[in-house]
């Protein structure tokens, strides 16, 4: 039977691989809002053809809702995310990107309760590090890029969001497939609504071979993740699956042909190292649960 050891690898990878993907689609020449289109489409039709096979239909479940403001917060975070990758590199955006536990802890201390600790202060200065250390990277290196760290941070800050959302959609013990069909569903109309209104379509090629790719990647992703909190508290697993901006970036350097910086590197590092000051003493409950 599955379990959460490979449910998290599969969040690992599918998130990195599909960042990594966002990037090659911007580099080919995509419109955000179209790609998105198909890419929440596909999403929806995954999550559906799930919930068939394990249902025989779309079963109920305990507040939809939640899946609701989880599509708007995801649409959020996935077109942000795309949207930043057309100038900026992949190896850094994705870091800031991936910086979204930051919110999430925030988060957590104002509206869940949880207690503020040396740990957690230790987390937002390195992330405050972080972020003015890739500000500094693009001013010095590439400034026409510079603009696209907005909407990474746009992203960082709903994928935070979401991530509150899953945790308490986990905890009241929502079904993960309704859950996600919601979820795609609000997005899938939202996306449209704003394409309709912003853009004219654009479903070239590019899109047409990526973005499935992609609405399946993410929504193996968000499925799995679901899966993950069954077992496992989200603040044990989040730091491990957080990493997966490491393999967007050397995806990045491998196949995109990004550069390597020293300024790059010491920002990515203390991205790591906010990851670690987050799961101080983690690490070694959630090997022992690995070897268990």
């Amino acid at each position: 039977m599955l379990d959460w050891k490979f449910y998290s690898t599969v969040v690992f990878v599918c998130v990195a691989v599909g960042s990594f993907l966002y990037k090659k689609a911007q580099m080919e020449g995509i419109r955000p809002g179209s790609f998105m289109v198909v890419q929440s489409f596909c999403f929806f039709c995954t999550v559906l053809t799930a919930s068939l096979l394990r249902y025989g239909g779309i079963s109920p479940g305990p507040h939809p809702w939640l899946g609701a403001v989880a599509g708007v917060l995801g649409l959020t975070g996935a077109f942000s995310a795309l949207r930043s990758m057309k100038k900026g590199e992949l190896g850094t955006n994705i870091a800031v990107v991936r910086l979204s536990f930051v919110p999430t802890a925030i988060g957590a201390m104002l509206f869940l309760g949880e207690p503020f600790t040396l740990q957690k202060g230790l987390l937002l200065l390195f992330a405050g590090l972080a972020v003015s250390l890739f500000f500094d990277h693009y001013r010095r290196e590439n400034r026409p890029a510079l603009k696209s760290l907005v909407p990474a941070l746009i992203a960082c800050m709903a994928f935070g969001i979401f991530d509150i959302v899953y945790k308490i959609g986990s905890n009241l013990g929502v079904n993960p497939l309704t859950f996600l069909i919601v979820q795609s569903a609000t997005a899938h109309i939202l996306i449209n609504l704003y394409v309709a209104s912003h853009e004219k379509y654009r479903l070239n090629r590019v899109v047409l071979r990526i973005a499935p790719v992609c609405g399946v990647l993410f929504a193996s992703a968000c499925l799995s993740m679901l899966k993950v909190l069954e077992e496992v508290d989200v603040s044990l697993i989040s730091p491990f699956i957080q990493m997966n901006f490491i393999l967007s970036y050397l995806l990045g350097v491998v196949f995109l042909g990004e550069s390597v910086t020293r300024r790059k590197l010491l920002g990515i590092t203390m991205v790591a190292l906010c990851v670690l000051c987050l799961s101080a003493g983690l690490f070694q409950r959630l090997n022992d649960l690995w070897i268990g």
